[in-house]
């Protein structure tokens, strides 16, 4: 077992690296800078934008949803985060939505994604809905000094094989979880907190993989973290702290860890892979970690 869950942190320590490798060279390609004042549209911009290009959103707010579909980078001018609000019932606040080739790699620097509407989800698949952030398809996406919060959804929402990599950011204050990747979706956490969010922290799905590395997750209302089906996780240096339920839950046939609140289909009894080490668990309500150190064999020094 041991010799499976190295052999799956060094492979999903290479994609993320590979990723990060990408997102880095489509911002020293970049040969275009083009200034967005505070009265100009976001969305024209980006629509208008070539490939590669890095805006630079001088106004403090701007009020739009917004869709990218292409390689770009948006960076907040700003001393504190550029807010994009949404307006649009229903819609998520910015929807970054990959080429099917991989191509698309897109750069977020001091952004705050804020104030999604709540409505009926206007468009298919059914997770295109009021969150913070959407990303799907095969995009690659780089958060630095980004703030997403006060959202009626899900602050982000990763799909398909999206990858996420956020550095000094913060995922509070959502009406639902916090992050939740489904799919074959990743997302690596640094220095990031997610915080006082009214569902879970984080959710994990399917075989989605998460990376984290000192962050915090506290105050949330349901679980810290909460991997489910064929999840994977790597958690090390991280402090979770004062969730409603368990500091980390997982889906399995112990109770109470059995999650029944998903209704009549719920997700598959969790079978994947978890490591980590050097973690902060305290405070958490119904207890820190479920199964317990007694239930399951938690990696040593998690």
């Amino acid at each position: 077992m041991r010799d499976i869950t190295r052999v799956w942190k060094a492979t999903a320590q290479i994609v993320l690296l590979v990723a990060l490798c990408v997102c880095v060279a489509g911002v020293a390609q970049d040969t275009v800078e083009i200034r967005v004042l505070a009265e100009d549209s976001l969305q024209t911009a980006i629509d208008l934008a070539p490939d590669g290009a890095t805006l630079v959103l001088v106004g403090t707010e701007y009020r739009e949803n917004i869709k990218i579909e292409k390689s770009i980078r948006l960076r907040g001018q700003a001393a504190e985060p550029v807010r994009v609000v949404g307006v649009r019932p229903g819609e998520p606040v910015c929807w970054i939505v990959g080429d099917g080739e991989g191509h698309t790699v897109v750069q977020l620097q001091n952004l705050e994604m804020a104030g999604a509407i709540l409505g009926a989800c206007p468009a298919k698949p059914r997770e295109v809905c009021p969150h913070g952030l959407l990303v799907h398809g095969d995009a690659r996406v780089a958060l630095e000094d980004c703030v997403i919060t006060a959202n009626p959804d899900e602050g982000v929402m990763l799909l398909d094989e999206a990858v996420c990599i956020f550095r000094d950011c913060s995922i509070s204050s959502n009406l639902c979880d916090g992050l939740a990747l489904l799919g074959q979706s990743s997302a690596e956490l640094t220095n990031t907190a997610v915080s006082s969010n009214d569902g879970d922290g984080i959710e994990v799905w399917h075989t989605a993989s998460l990376s984290m590395q000192d962050c915090e997750v506290n105050a949330n209302a349901a679980d810290g973290i909460l991997l489910m089906s064929g999840a994977n996780a790597d958690i090390r240096s991280t402090r979770i702290t004062r969730n409603k339920w368990y500091g980390i839950r997982l889906h399995v046939d112990v109770e109470p860890c059995s999650c029944e609140r998903f209704g009549e289909e719920p997700p598959a009894r969790w079978h994947g892979q978890l490591d980590g080490i050097g973690n902060t668990l305290y405070g958490n309500r119904e207890g820190d970690l479920c199964p317990s150190k007694r239930e399951y064999r938690w990696p040593i020094g998690f």
